[in-house]
This record gives structure tokens, sequence and C-alpha cells, in this order.
């Protein structure tokens, strides 16, 4: 199914893979830039011939809120999202609820996951470059062909919803016009068939593939750590980004118009994703569970 919700899309697909584990193979969080109109690009950000992504597309890079060095940092010892300012007496001075009532020992361990999430942050745009490069160059694919979007992987309700899309303008008219395909459920959010079982079996196997491989890998985030970042895989420019671009803007343009209930700035205009997967195993397994 393919969920959309204000300011974002995504396409999801879950898999039960042996009975035990669920994952998210393809979520794809797309903003466009009318919606960063407040945002600017950051400045400790340079993109230069050295360290330049082999993406220009790439979201976290070109438009990054200065509070991606300050806000939601989940410790997982304390299993919630904090504010962090960089210092300790910060950190303690806005949350006395929480250190209140720790040992000097304890809080001394939070403030070293908190500088340690922090520094990764710092890093993260540097070394994701690397990683991707190391792959691109050692890494051999189990289905090369899952990096390159094919009409046989999108499912043809999808390929039909899409094109409809962009001649009924409007949600109303997209809904009567696609009726039977296009389920809403609650109120601004929408799902429909997206991807086909064949992709999703490929999709699968290749990740696994990698799984099993030495190759360098990082977080989706502080909260998932069994997951892959696709940029880091090479699937943004021929696979993603032309699924964005395709299917994933014109239906969010019509279904998230503008009305007068329902405003979604940039759903017209989307142009940039992040992408990345999640694994979950039963409790027990060693993996996440909390979520």
């Amino acid at each position: 199914a393919a969920l959309l919700g204000h300011g974002m899309m995504g396409a999801r697909v879950s898999s039960n893979y042996r009975g035990v584990v669920h994952r998210v193979v393809a979520w794809a969080r797309a903003i466009g830039t009318n919606g960063f109109a407040a945002l600017s690009p950051s400045a400790s950000v340079v993109n230069s011939p050295d360290t330049a992504s082999t993406s220009g597309r790439w979201m976290e890079e070109e438009f990054l809120c200065p509070c991606y060095y300050t806000d939601n940092f989940f410790v997982r010892s304390l299993s919630r999202h904090v504010t962090y300012d960089g210092t300790s007496s910060g950190f303690d001075a806005a949350h006395p609820d929480i250190v209140g009532d720790m040992t000097d020992d304890r809080r001394r361990e939070v403030h070293k996951e908190l500088e340690e999430e922090l520094e990764r942050r710092r890093g993260h745009f540097a070394a994701a470059r690397q990683r991707r490069a190391f792959i691109a160059a050692n890494y051999r694919p189990l289905h090369p062909n899952v990096y390159t979007l094919r009409d046989e992987f999108v499912d043809p309700r999808w390929i039909e919803l899409a094109e409809l899309a962009r001649t009924h303008r409007s949600k109303d008219a997209l809904l009567e016009a696609a009726a039977g395909v296009v389920r809403q459920r609650p109120r601004g959010v929408f799902a429909f068939p997206a991807l086909t079982p064949r992709f999703c079996e490929l999709m699968r196997e290749e990740l696994d593939h990698f799984e099993r491989s030495d190759m360098p890998r990082a977080h989706p985030n502080t909260m998932n750590k069994n997951g892959l970042l696709l940029y880091e895989l090479g699937m943004y420019d021929e696979l993603l980004t032309p699924l964005l671009e395709r299917y994933i803007s014109p239906v969010a343009a019509a279904l998230f118009d503008g009305g007068e209930r329902e405003v979604a700035n940039g759903s017209d205009s989307l142009d940039h994703h992040r992408s990345f997967t999640v694994r979950y195993e039963p409790e027990g397994a060693g993996k996440d569970v909390d979520l």
C-alpha cells in the first residue's frame, strides 16, 4: 500500500519472511521544496568536488534544518527522545525531570550517549558519501536489475492512477476517477496498490544479500538499528528518484490539492526523499522490538 500524509508521502511494502520477519522494503519520505520555504541550506554543509554526492538530489544535504543538531535525540537507555544543546549542563537544565533522581555515574552515561550521537550527526554526510563510494566500487549485487526502475516493478493500478492524476488535478476528481483503487482511512491518509509482489521479492533478496556481505553500513536513525540507508546502496538515481517523479509526485499533487480542509504545502513540488529499510524480528531475536 502507498501511504500519504501532509507534507510527506511513502511507498511502503511489508513482507512476511519465514513467518518471523517483517520488513519495510521501501519507505520514502518525500518533501517538496515549497515545504522548506522557511529553511535555507545549512552553512555547515559544504559541497565541494571532493565531497559532492553522486546524487545531486540528496534531501538532507540540500535542506538541513539546524534542529538536526539539537532535536529528537533518542536516548536508548532512557527509551525516549530529548533535546540536546551540545553541553551536559544545558541538558541537565532542560530536563530536570530526567536527571533529578540519577546518580552521577548514571548521568555521565546519558551524557556520553548524547555526545556520541551528536558526533555521529556532525560526521553523517561525509561518512555516508564514503560508504556509498566504497559500496559502489566493491559490492556485487545479487539482482542488479532492481537498481533501475522498470514498469513491471510498479502495480498497473498505480501507473494508471498516476496518469489519471495528471489530468484530474483535484482530490475529488481523482478519487471519483479512481474509485475502488484508492482508500482513505483515516482522513488525509490514502492507500492504494503500489509495488508488485515480484519486485518486493527481488528487493528483499537483494537486501538480505547485502546484509550478509561485509560492506559498511549505517543505521537509518537512532531508533532503528536494523535497517539500511538506500542512498548508500546506490538506489536513488535510477530507482527511487524516478519512482518519486513519475508516480508519487503527480498523485500527491492531486490528492493534496490544498483544499480548504486539507492543506499540504509543497505537495505539488515533491522532489526529494529519504529512503531506508527497517527489519522487525520477534522478541528474543536480539533485534529492535520496542517499535
